[in-house]
């Protein structure tokens, strides 16, 4: 509404500027502007991370308190884990592969599939445990009622969305120390690099990379850091399955 207002403004100035007979004050009196609220880059900036697990830990379901911990783990959208099933879960392999990501549509795929560090990982074990049927069509955020789950916070008075978890999960992979390069950064968060032809979408970086947020995190909630994911084929695992974890996928 603000920005609408001032593009007004801008095209009613310009043409009190061509006729001098507009005389009407800008904006009128019965127009007021709204109190710019936080942008979620701010809200990300300011996140404390001890009060926000606290608030977490003091949600009534167990399934709410894993789930807000799994989308600050993995940096996951909305449409990302609103989606997720579990047949796209492999908790041997440690992925979860996000089908139909934003802007995903048939000509032009976007799917891609994350490493689950070990605090998302922990909190899909558990999750599965309380599993009450084993189809694997079966959402992992199963609602309680309607098509899709609820997110447990108000995210207009705790500024607690998944919106602002993504965020933070994003600055903390921007962090100088970590040392990650652009392309590991961008397949993360799922966003195309400037430049690039084609998207570079998992690798063994992008393991690392989600290791080493994770392990900035364990520090953060004081939860124990895990040594870093090694990549060794899995004696039980399909081959094809282990060729896709170590291989490079990328999509138009």
């Amino acid at each position: 509404a603000n920005t609408a207002l001032a593009f007004a403004r801008q095209i009613y100035l310009k043409a009190q500027n061509d006729d001098p007979s507009l005389k009407i004050a800008w904006p009128p009196k019965a127009v007021t502007f709204h109190e710019m609220g936080m942008t979620t880059g701010t809200k990300a900036e300011q996140f404390d991370i001890g009060k926000w697990n606290a608030k977490r830990l003091a949600l009534p379901s167990e399934r709410d308190q894993l789930w807000a911990l799994f989308v600050l783990a993995t940096g996951a959208r909305k449409q990302d884990y609103q989606q997720l099933r579990w047949k796209d879960v492999d908790l041997i392999g440690r992925t979860a592969h996000f089908s139909k990501p934003k802007g995903h549509h048939a000509a032009k795929p976007r799917d891609f599939t994350a490493h689950l560090n070990s605090i998302a990982l922990d909190c899909l074990r558990e999750l599965a445990k309380k599993r009450r049927t084993q189809d694997p069509e079966a959402l992992v955020f199963k609602p309680t009622k309607g098509k899709v789950a609820t997110w447990p916070w108000d995210r207009v008075k705790d500024n607690m969305g998944p919106h602002v978890l993504r965020a933070v999960f994003i600055n903390i992979s921007e962090r100088p120390e970590l040392g990650l390069s652009d392309a590991v950064r961008f397949a993360m968060a799922n966003h195309r690099l400037p430049g690039a032809r084609r998207r570079y979408v998992f690798s063994p970086e992008t393991v690392a990379a989600y290791d080493a947020v994770g392990a900035v995190l364990a520090k953060a909630l004081g939860l124990e850091a895990e040594e870093p994911h090694s990549l060794e084929p899995v004696a039980d695992r399909e081959p094809a399955t282990v060729t896709a974890l170590h291989g490079l996928q990328a999509v138009g």
